[in-house]
């Protein structure tokens, strides 16, 4: 019998149950692939504490792109 499991793209914490899974899907710009406009997605799964990790980054990266507009003026 085969069984798929989801694994955190951080920890690699086996996740059991689907309301546990964070997920964060990354798109590109479309760009041309010489056949027709294209774009590459990547698709992470992530634990509730690797996903309020990311969060906080994210967070701290706005805060200090915020303070380095701010600067410019």
């Amino acid at each position: 019998m085969r069984v798929e499991v989801t694994q955190c793209d951080g920890c690699k914490k086996i996740l059991t149950k689907t309301q546990d899974i964070y997920h964060l899907i990354i798109k590109t710009d479309n760009f041309w692939n010489v056949v027709e406009d294209d774009y590459l997605i990547e698709r992470l799964d992530f634990c509730y504490s690797c996903a309020k990790d990311i969060k906080e980054t994210l967070k701290r990266i706005l805060h200090f792109l915020e303070a380095e507009v701010d600067d410019g003026k």
